[in-house]
């Protein structure tokens, strides 16, 4: 049984993205994709904190690669041109804390899934 915080950061993180996902904007391919991206790592965080099996340990392996690699090309292509758009509006110090702030809610996910594809004793 997972301790409690992880199933609280997953109903956490899950209201966090959820209310990401309906902010109205134009959405382009990437912000499609990355709605698809976030969606299938919440199913892997949840088999991760309730220890259920979801796909194959093999899935989750090659998902948190590609997830990680996502993450990277995303925020150095896909949102260059809605940052730069943005640090213009906002002050820079909102924008430090709010990029950090994000960053540490999502880092949380990371290591989930990293413990699912890798670690998790649901596989054996």
């Amino acid at each position: 049984m997972k301790p409690l915080a992880w199933k609280f950061y997953f109903w956490v993180i899950l209201a966090f993205d959820m209310v990401s996902f309906v902010i109205p904007y134009e959405r382009r391919i990437w912000e499609i994709a990355e709605t698809g991206f976030f969606v299938v790592a919440l199913c892997g965080l949840f088999g991760f904190c309730w220890e259920r099996k979801i796909i194959a340990k093999l899935f989750w392996q090659l998902f948190f690669a590609a997830f990680l690699c996502w993450i990277l090309v995303y925020f150095t292509f896909g949102r260059s041109q809605a940052i730069q758009s943005s640090l213009s509006a906002v002050p820079l110090p909102t924008l430090v804390i709010v990029i950090i702030a994000v960053v540490v809610l999502h880092v949380p996910l990371f290591w989930g899934l990293f413990l699912y594809a890798f670690k998790s004793k649901v596989w054996e």
